[in-house]
């Protein structure tokens, strides 16, 4: 029947509804009947009490009459004795706001009731009353009581109905909700982070299985321990503190915490603690989640230290090494950059390439190039003007391939050493060529220098001995005196005149010796010199040196010669240090002769560094000296101040090259306008098996 009335509930209501209805439209018509005779049972009460009260007493029942025509509601009330005329008359009570409108609706009828009035068997009159119904309060009030009666029914039902979708909500969300803290349990349990929940006063709520697992507690008994009862005193201490700091901030916050692993070893974790509120904004508890970072800060670490390793290496290199993305800003910048364009890395960083390296902005097309087409791009040996100097630059863009990454990293290799030094080499090729060409032509002066030398020996040994057999011979057949012919001579200056001829012939033969010392091809052997004795062959070769055009003589520059005693032996190529010193002294002589120097002169002075255990070698001039940016430059390949054609301006750089490279030594110069120039060349006193770094600058001073 339960089951009927759930499915049909609102049938029920609505059959209940209309028998109800049916019920109040048969009371409404039986009332109606019961109310009129109830009526004109009163009204004969009322005649009869009227008939009493006449005959007794000769004024008419007023009290009565009112009282009656008030409390049946008589609209109008007369009394009529036997003769028909008016005996007495009472009107009823007025009518009220609601009668007169319930009235004009129709609602309270006005119906005339007339009674005879008899005392015993005599009718002595009649009583006349127009009666208002008044039953329409009774059906009002029905109809309220019932209306009452099915709106509560239908209240009933409503909550019934309600009860059962309520209960059958419950029963869903119940499930639901369990289904969801199953599910949530699973996630919890599933996640590999540390979840728990904890009381304002510190004691465990719940855990995940993870808690569970490295920390070798049951979840069925955690409820209510702290963190002392699991984890040693120290950790415990730094938890609790870090919960005090979410209860006093009321916020959520993160920290790093160390716990002991299933091994015993501590393990470190960030947590992420934070509040929970009720409605009313208190706090009841606080969650955690706890994530293992300890592998996470191993790699950091390692990343950390590839990271440092591999920008060490770049920072190490000497090329400018410069990352750009694909709109060409600066993602990565060298010290070797930083040194070049004067602009740190963290200037650097996210800026245009040709706003901060200034020397490539030209060549932003190739890096655009070379992202485009991912092909590297090169330009070999670029010159780039650098304070009035000229520096060779290799230019490399290589293409970024990586998945995901657009952009390239270019590269500068500053190669004017290498440029130089092919340049270096083409002339000492040449200049090979040239000391072969002056070893045969030493070959060819030794052969007529020797026929003069012995024609020389030999006159003379003819004539100093003039009373010789073969003279006195070819005196008499031509009839001249010998004794004439030794006065004639010796009035000539003959003799003087031959030994002459020897001695110039034995200096030709010592120069000739020493053109082919220094022109002989070297195989980079060193020996050991002695300084002095190299010095003075190097200045009997300069002495050879005369130059028409400039009009210049070597012999008449003086030397002066400034050598500590005892200077030790010098391992070195003496050919190649003969090479440099010449440079130097010619180079020398014709600064001076130029600047019209009045007494010309070098001073030689060699000594040597005990501490640095090296022979340092001076060649001072008087000349007309340097200016800062010549003597800057002096060691430059071909620069030179001399007019087009006449020098090539690579002896000083050749020589640099020979001093600092092949010996491991060191050359550098002071001058100044009108002071002349002092060149000062460092060299090694111990044979030396690498090439030292260069020390010292091309400018001493």
């Amino acid at each position: 029947m339960a089951i009927f009335i759930e499915k049909h509930i609102w049938k029920v209501f609505f059959g209940l509804l209309a028998l109800f209805a049916g019920g109040f439209l048969w009371f409404f018509t039986a009332y109606q009947e019961w109310a009129v005779r109830e009526a004109g049972e009163r009204l004969s009460e009322d005649a009869r009490v009227i008939a009493g009260s006449l005959w007794r007493y000769e004024t008419p029942p007023m009290a009565y009459l009112e009282l009656a025509a008030r409390s049946n509601h008589y609209r109008f009330l007369q009394v009529f004795d036997d003769a028909e005329e008016v005996y007495a008359q009472v009107p009823g009570p007025g009518p009220g706001p609601l009668d007169e409108v319930l009235a004009g609706a129709g609602l309270l009828p006005v119906r005339r009731l007339e009674e005879t009035v008899r005392y015993g068997k005599l009718d002595i009159g009649r009583i006349v009353v127009q009666w208002q119904n008044r039953s329409v309060f009774v059906h009002f009030y029905l109809l309220v009581c019932m209306g009452l009666l099915f709106i509560g029914v239908w209240f009933f039902f409503r909550l019934y109905l309600a009860g059962k979708t309520l209960k059958a909500r419950v029963m869903a969300r119940t499930a639901d909700l369990k289904e969801s803290q199953d599910r949530l349990q699973a996630i919890l349990d599933n996640a590999e982070t540390i979840i728990y929940l904890k009381d304002i006063q510190g004691r465990y709520m719940t855990v995940n299985r993870r808690f569970e697992t490295l920390f070798r507690v049951d979840r069925s008994e955690i409820y209510g321990l702290m963190d002392h009862d699991i984890f040693p005193e120290e950790i415990a201490a730094a938890f609790q503190s870090n919960d005090r700091k979410i209860l006093e901030t009321r916020a959520s916050l993160q920290f790093e915490e160390s716990a002991p692993g299933p091994d015993g070893e501590l393990r470190e974790y960030v947590s992420v603690k934070f509040p929970l509120k009720k409605a009313d904004g208190s706090i009841y508890a606080l969650c955690g989640i706890s994530t293992d970072i300890t592998d996470m800060k191993l790699a950091d670490l390692e990343r950390r230290r590839l990271r440092n390793y591999l920008f060490n290496i770049i920072d190490s290199m000497p090329s400018v090494l410069i990352g750009v993305d694909s709109q060409g800003r600066i993602t990565l910048w060298n010290r070797r950059a930083e040194e070049v364009s004067g602009a740190s890395a963290q200037e650097a960083m996210g800026l245009p390439l040709e706003q901060v390296y200034k020397g490539l902005e030209t060549r932003m097309e190739t890096v655009r190039k070379a992202i485009r087409t991912q092909a590297v791009q090169q330009h070999k040996k670029q010159t780039v003007p650098d304070h009035g100097s000229t520096v060779y630059e290799d230019i490399t863009v290589f293409p970024l391939t990586g998945e995901g990454v657009a952009g390239a990293v270019i590269r500068v290799d500053d190669v004017t050493d290498q440029v130089r030094l092919e340049e270096m080499m083409i002339q000492s090729e040449k200049m090979l060529s040239v000391g072969g060409l002056a070893a045969g032509m030493a070959h060819e002066i030794n052969n007529p220098l020797a026929g003069i030398m012995q024609t020389a020996n030999v006159l003379t040994l003819r004539l100093e001995d003039i009373e010789m057999a073969a003279n006195q011979k070819a005196a008499r057949e031509i009839g001249v005196s010998l004794a004439h012919i030794r006065a004639f001579m010796e009035k000539r200056g003959i003799f003087k005149m031959l030994t002459a001829i020897n001695e110039s012939g034995i200096r030709v033969k010592e120069i000739v010796n020493n053109m082919l010392s220094f022109a002989r091809k070297s195989n980079a052997s060193v020996s050991s010199h002695n300084p002095g004795e190299l010095m003075d062959r190097i200045l009997d070769l300069a002495a050879t040196d005369y130059d028409l055009k400039k009009q210049y003589d070597f012999k008449a520059i003086k030397i002066i010669k400034e050598y500590d005693p005892n200077l030790p032996m010098v391992p070195c190529e003496g050919a190649k240090i003969q090479q440099v010193i010449l440079n130097i002294l010619r180079n020398g002589a014709q600064a001076m002769v130029e600047g019209n120097t009045e007494a010309p002169c070098f001073t030689l002075r060699m000594s040597v560094e005990k501490g640095a255990g090296m022979l340092r070698i001076e060649i001072q001039d008087n000349g007309p000296g340097m200016d800062r940016a010549v003597r800057k430059r002096i060691f430059e390949p071909f620069f030179t101040t001399k007019p087009t054609g006449v020098g090539t301006g690579l002896g000083l750089s050749v020589s640099y090259f020979i001093i600092t490279e092949n010996h491991g030594g060191t050359m550098g110069v002071t001058s100044a306008p009108g002071k002349g120039s002092n060149f000062i060349i460092r060299l090694p006193l111990a044979a030396q098996r690498s090439r030292r770094a260069r020390q010292g600058g091309q400018d001493g001073g």
